[in-house]
């Protein structure tokens, strides 16, 4: 599932947090018509299927930003 969208070389890290504060997923971007989209499976780090829920996405930009997304898991 597509969870976020940026424009070319704007993110530098971005991760997946459960609603108790711990990290599930560091995400991998794709390279999309000079953009960076960022899709997540619905498993955590070593690949297990993480239960339907809430989870936030976590981005920090070159420039220094942060953002957080809310992404709700439905299985």
């Amino acid at each position: 599932m597509l969870i976020a969208a940026l424009p070319a070389d704007a993110w530098r890290r971005a991760e997946l947090f459960d609603t108790g504060g711990r990290r599930v997923q560091r995400l991998v971007p794709r390279a999309v018509g000079g953009g960076t989209e960022f899709h997540w499976d619905g498993r955590d780090e070593v690949g297990r299927p993480l239960g339907s829920g809430v989870y936030f996405l976590w981005v920090e930009t070159g420039d220094g930003r942060t953002a957080a997304r809310r992404c709700d898991l439905i299985r």
